[in-house]
């Protein structure tokens, strides 16, 4: 098992919070998300049919320092003992980011009036990731808007920038990888699919996996037209 598997396990069994399930409040807006939410109501100008709901992650110091504890522990039970020095200091690490993460990370409900669809939701899920140094580091950049259409979208797109080249919208070969189920009796009407924030944090991994990113490099190569193969 990788460093960085062995490492998803132990913070799995310690119950600590993910950039897909943080542990959000409802109401709470993180200060540095702010002018993100004043770019989605410019957007919207006068297109709002009610009043914004928000959830912001919040972080959790007293999680963290009962993990610690609770450490030893968890990595006897996945015979990691031998790697405590190793783990140990990537959760102080862990730790660190995710406090980070939290001051960035938004969801916001929009409903709308004159577009196809009733609903908007702003997604700001900031990514960690690790440097080439091994050490973890933030992008607090990325945002999505995601509505749910009155119809089926035959093929999902990307868009994509390339050094030297022009952006491009491609599309996306195959399905789309989402590490997700839908809940049991979900509704034909996908309503409870668009509230589902783990599936919206998904549609990021998705969109940021490498089988997307070659989707996109094959659409260029085939001459950014028709049908790539």
């Amino acid at each position: 098992m990788s460093s960085q598997r062995e490492f998803v396990s132990v913070i799995k069994e310690l119950g600590l919070p993910t950039p897909v399930k943080p542990g959000r409040q409802k109401g709470h807006v993180p200060s540095k998300a702010e002018k993100d939410i004043d770019v989605l109501e410019n957007l919207l100008v006068n297109n709002k049919a009610g009043i914004l709901e928000t959830w912001g992650a919040v972080y959790d110091e007293s999680q963290f320092k009962k993990a610690k504890t609770q450490l030893p522990a968890v990595l006897k039970k996945l015979d990691l003992e031998s790697k405590e020095k190793e783990i140990k200091s990537q959760l102080d690490a862990y730790s660190k980011i995710f406090k980070k993460f939290t001051e960035h990370h938004a969801i916001v409900m929009a409903p709308v009036k004159t577009l196809p669809f009733k609903k908007v939701y702003m997604h700001k899920l900031p990514k960690i990731y690790e440097n080439e140094k091994g050490s973890l580091e933030i992008n607090e950049k990325p945002i999505g808007y995601i509505v749910e259409l009155p119809y089926q979208v035959e093929r999902s797109a990307a868009y994509g920038e390339m050094k030297d080249k022009e952006p491009l919208f491609a599309p996306v070969i195959g399905e789309l990888e989402l590490n997700w189920n839908p809940p049991d009796g979900a509704s034909q009407s996908g309503e409870i699919y668009i509230k589902d924030f783990v599936l919206q944090a998904n549609f990021f991994e998705a969109f940021d996996k490498q089988t997307t990113r070659n989707s996109i490099w094959r659409y260029q190569n085939y001459g950014r037209k028709g049908e790539p193969i």
